[in-house]
């Protein structure tokens, strides 16, 4: 079973570089950001999903890693394959959808 990982941005270079990651801005004060949560807990214990990191990013927190990722409406999430941005997404999102792109 994965974990969910709250990073700063100094963290953000060195998680996302290689491998299947997802990366979840968010803030906690963000209802829809709670129900995306909640979905990636879910997903975070799929075995099909075992070799994917999920990382949680705090928008308010984190604010440079929001502006160099244009994250203009939360919950947005990124899909990192090798470093790069693969798909991105903003709203809540279904476990399908996002298992779909992170396994593309």
């Amino acid at each position: 079973m994965a974990q969910i990982i709250n990073i700063t941005t100094a963290q953000f270079p060195e998680m996302t570089k290689a491998g299947r990651v997802l990366v979840d801005f968010w803030s906690p004060t963000c209802g829809p950001c709670r129900m995306q949560g909640k979905i990636l807990e879910e997903m975070a214990a799929d075995k099909d999903l075992a070799e994917v990191k999920f990382l949680k990013v705090n928008v308010y927190e984190e604010m440079d890693l929001a502006v160099q990722f244009q994250v203009n409406a939360i919950p947005m999430l990124l899909v990192f394959k090798d470093g790069t941005v693969t798909k991105s997404f903003v709203g809540v999102q279904s476990a399908e959808t996002i298992k779909e792109a992170v396994l593309a």
